[in-house]
């Protein structure tokens, strides 16, 4: 199994992952068009809220805030 490396309270696997575990470069594009349409939801979402003075659109700043923590960890991880 790869080794962990504790960043605050979250545990993250480093890229000593066995190849079988790495991902590939065809889940790569999946996983990044799938955070590309939470992410365009989600800024529409935000818009919406803002307009009506919904206070959720702060609920839309924090998860826009996570994907783009996920996308930044997602350089980098693909393997062949």
């Amino acid at each position: 199994m790869g080794r962990v490396v504790s960043q605050g309270s979250a545990a993250w696997i480093t890229h000593f992952l066995p190849e079988e575990e790495q991902m590939n470069i065809e889940q790569h594009e999946q996983t990044m068009n799938a955070l590309k349409r939470i992410e365009y939801k989600l800024e529409n979402l935000k818009m919406e809220f803002k307009a009506t003075g919904n206070p959720r659109k702060h609920t839309m700043d924090e998860l826009l805030s996570i994907v783009d923590i996920v996308k930044v960890n997602m350089r980098g991880k693909i393997n062949g």
